[in-house]
């Protein structure tokens, strides 16, 4: 089985393969894995930061399963809105309401990267390549042909099966399948948006305490 993605959906997906003894190849595009779960080398989530044990019962029992530690968000305490004109206010405790998250949430020490990376480590490291884009799938009476680009160099690699790990639109926009898929899947594909794919997010780092 080929994954295409080395996300967080892609290496749980090779991982439960690899535990069931079938044999798995995951091809990642970028240098890197985790797809939208990224930390900036020094723990602070770049991409995914929280998750809601009482909203998602199973990814808290897939991280306690990986041996992943979580913590709850802090909301406590005062919190200070910036009006603009260059004067920060102290609204008091209404954290839980201007975090994005919400209360009730936990975040994963050292960012949720820590679960991708061990997820990452159940493979074999020959099985998964990065920096590897597929540009097409074709299907055939020998089976699926996987297309590759690594380092310049076309590549081609066959298998059984094909597990798409990647956001529709990304999918719909960046690989070709033979036969075409419907007109109507792939429109409605490239019409999806991408989870958060629209946000920024802006790291602060306070050398001193501020008194205000």
């Amino acid at each position: 089985v080929v994954v295409v993605g080395a996300g967080m959906a892609g290496l749980l997906c090779a991982e439960m393969l690899t535990r069931e003894g079938i044999s798995v190849l995951v091809l990642e595009a970028r240098d890197r894995i985790g797809g939208r779960l990224h930390n900036d080398g020094h723990g602070v989530d770049l991409g995914g930061s929280w998750l809601w044990p009482g909203q998602n019962p199973r990814a808290q029992r897939l991280l306690k399963r990986l041996g992943v530690a979580t913590l709850p968000q802090l909301v406590d305490g005062d919190a200070f809105v910036h009006r603009g004109d260059g004067n920060a206010a102290n609204v008091g405790e209404a954290g839980d309401r201007i975090i994005p998250c919400g209360p009730g949430a936990v975040r994963v020490p050292g960012g949720f990267s820590t679960a991708v990376q061990a997820l990452a480590t159940s493979l074999e490291p020959a099985a998964l390549i990065l920096s590897c884009a597929v540009q097409q799938i074709s299907e055939d009476h020998d089976g699926i042909r996987i297309i590759f680009e690594r380092e310049g160099e076309a590549g081609t690699v066959k298998a059984r099966r094909v597990v798409l790990a990647l956001p529709p639109g990304v999918l719909a926009g960046s690989i070709r399948f033979e036969p075409a898929l419907p007109t109507g899947k792939a429109n409605k594909m490239r019409e999806t948006a991408t989870w958060c794919g629209d946000w920024c997010k802006v790291v602060g780092e306070f050398l001193s305490l501020i008194h205000i």
